[in-house]
């Protein structure tokens, strides 16, 4: 990610990150990402939320920071319910380089059987894919503050 001086080592840090990381998918994707009370998240097109994040927990340790968000909804959630877990994480390589990964599990699609696995595998995956890529490029070429 860039230098081990840009490890977050407070909630507020790790937080920022978040938000730059919510910004950035909202940027790239024309989409509107709301931030709500209690860490609440929500990306949205049209008018409606494609996926819904709330905060789940934060880690801070010496050699990991990272934040944890429940999926709890939208349209392209199953059953527009809970399901999964979004996870931005840190961790110091060396003095001179950080780690950052964007990974998220247990994530169940809205459209389910055949159809629904072609359409994730070919579609929602590969846009992860390609925005946890380029926000971790974005953010070792000091990506700039935002809110």
């Amino acid at each position: 990610m860039g230098p081990a001086s840009v490890f977050p080592r407070n909630r507020s840090d790790i937080e920022r990150l978040a938000a730059n990381y919510y910004s950035y998918v909202s940027d790239r994707l024309f989409f509107i990402c709301g931030r709500g009370q209690s860490g609440r998240v929500t990306l949205s097109c049209v008018g409606r939320a494609l996926l819904s994040f709330e905060l789940e927990r934060v880690d801070l340790k010496a050699n990991l920071s990272a934040i944890h968000y429940r999926i709890v909804g939208g349209l392209l959630n199953r059953r527009n319910r809970a399901g999964g877990t979004l996870s931005l994480s840190v961790e110091p390589i060396d003095a001179d380089t950080c780690r950052l990964c964007v990974t998220v599990s247990g994530y169940q699609p809205r459209l389910n059987g055949r159809l629904g696995g072609i359409a994730f595998k070919h579609i929602q995956s590969p846009v992860h894919q390609w925005l946890s890529d380029g926000f971790v490029r974005w953010a070792a070429a000091g990506g700039g503050e935002r809110d």
